[in-house]
């Protein structure tokens, strides 16, 4: 395996990570050819109950080069590989059909997605483990090519501290963010298409060059992040339903957003706050109809203090263009913006949930609600065994189960 690096002169002081022993599983060193017998590597093993194949093929996870690949040939094929505890868990996996580039295997009954292959890279497919130590099985449910799987156990966090993401740097092959993104902490939610609209709702990555004054500096940024449009409130909730950048805190800080309006001359705010269980605070709100001055666009900022469950949430009242987000503090490196809004602390693994692509079903009658990552409700049914989910957006999204007798069931499923 091969790793590539690439350095941003300007950021390169501003971050710093310290990571979690992780094992890694490729098949760098296995002979071409098939497998018709169990193979082991390191601990995790091959089941030859059906042929498996080897060959040369390179591609790029993250920032990680493999240059082998394990064909399953099709369903029914399985892997097993040790977990010590709770722990992140990624598969760097393409679909074998260019025209079926999302297909599924399974985890322990959990059932994850390949994704369509990038330009330049393909991000990781990943499941966060919360159970006890023990070996788990891969299950293929069609034809899968895996180039490596990496198992993360939870233990110190890393540190990432003053910390500035780029937005060039989130790059969208297609040009359009249409599901979460998540890089380093920072969470470009896009959220889920306002009921009775025909356009899907989109993010929009763009190359194209400004200047900001960082640190007194003028800094030339090479990508923007177009909002697309301003960010819904929920009126049940009150909370930014769809187009929120996000970061949870894990100390005091400055925040500052390089953002500017999209479209010449109009007045549009950027929105700097923070959410808190269920409730949204504005730190600082402002006109991002800006001009140049010698040291490039001024950022926006504001400072924080800091309150444990707080998640920093930026968003607009219209089309505006995000360049940087900055936090002078500590962040959560893990967060990932999920269960923001829902309250889950009854889980009871009564009734059964089974998940598919275009449904969702239960055993026994119950009240079936399904909200986006955000918090915000996209399905709900009532006294129904059965909610289909085949013209949701892809994405993360969250299902709650209520029985009759008050029992409360919440499971993750991604689109």
């Amino acid at each position: 395996m091969k790793k590539t690096f690439t350095t941003f002169l300007v950021f390169a002081a501003l971050s710093l990570g310290i990571k979690a022993q992780t094992t890694t599983w490729s098949f760098e060193n296995l002979s071409d050819g098939t497998i018709t017998e169990n193979t082991p590597i390191n601990g995790l093993e091959i089941n030859a109950s059906k042929v498996w194949t080897v060959e040369p093929n390179t591609k790029t996870f993250g920032t990680d080069q493999y240059t082998k690949r394990l064909k399953s040939g099709g369903g029914d094929r399985s892997l097993t590989f040790p977990v010590t505890g709770p722990g992140t868990i990624e598969i760097a996996a393409l679909s074998s059909s260019t025209s079926e580039p999302e297909r599924s295997f399974t985890i322990e009954g959990y059932t994850l997605f390949t994704k369509a292959e990038g330009d330049e890279s393909t991000d990781y497919i990943t499941m966060n483990y919360t159970g006890p130590a023990t070996t788990l099985t891969l299950t293929t449910n069609a034809g899968i090519n895996f180039y490596a799987i990496r198992y993360t156990p939870n233990g110190e966090k890393p540190v990432i501290s003053n910390k500035l993401w780029d937005l060039s740097t989130f790059y969208s092959a297609t040009g359009e963010f249409t599901e979460t993104c998540i890089k380093d902490g920072l969470v470009i939610y896009v959220g889920p298409t306002p009921e009775g609209s025909s356009k899907t709702l989109t993010m929009t990555w763009a190359s194209s060059n400004k200047s900001f004054n960082i640190d007194g500096t003028k800094t030339k940024l090479a990508g923007q992040l177009k909002a697309g449009g301003d960010s819904k409130i929920d009126p049940d909730t009150n909370i930014p339903a769809n187009r929120v950048i996000k970061f949870k805190p894990t100390s005091d800080g400055s925040i500052s957003v390089g953002a500017i309006t999209g479209s010449t001359g109009q007045d549009r705010n950027v929105i700097i706050s923070k959410y808190n269980a269920g409730t949204i605070s504005v730190l600082t709100t402002g006109n991002t109809n800006i001009v140049e001055g010698a040291n490039g666009f001024e950022p926006f900022s504001t400072d924080y203090t800091y309150n444990a469950g707080d998640e920093i949430w930026i968003y607009a009242d219209n089309n505006i263009q995000y360049w940087f987000v900055r936090f002078t503090g500590s962040v959560d490196p893990d967060f990932n913006g999920e269960l923001s809004g829902i309250s889950t602390n009854t889980i009871e693994f009564y009734p059964e949930i089974v998940i598919s692509n275009r449904e969702i079903r239960v055993t026994e009658p119950v009240d079936m609600e399904i909200y986006a990552i955000s918090g915000y409700k996209v399905a709900e049914q009532k006294n129904t065994t059965v909610i289909t989910t085949q013209n949701m957006e892809h994405g993360a999204y969250i299902v709650k189960c209520t029985s009759s007798k008050g029992k409360v069931v919440t499971k993750k499923f991604i689109k």
